[in-house]
């Protein structure tokens, strides 16, 4: 699929740039967690159970109580197995 740059009235296919690591996406994706999922990032590259997880983030609820602010939050994983 491809995917395109509107110019002013022109539209021009965005030419594809390969990674060479995984570990360069991951890095990119975690940087701009914030901006492509709307998440918070909590840690990145750790084991638990003799389970892998690349990237672990957090989603940011927000809950007005008594007009004060609460942060609360829901893991979300991604795990490779």
């Amino acid at each position: 699929m491809n995917l395109y740059k509107i110019q002013s009235n022109d539209v021009n296919i965005v030419k594809e740039k390969p990674f060479k690591l995984e570990k360069d996406i991951q890095s990119i994706f975690e940087n701009n967690l914030s901006s492509i999922m709307d998440l918070q990032l909590v840690k990145s590259e750790f084991s638990i159970k003799n389970k892998r997880i690349d990237t672990l983030a957090m989603i940011k609820i927000y809950e007005v109580l008594k007009g004060t602010y609460t942060l609360c939050g829901k893991v979300s994983a991604k795990r490779n197995y």
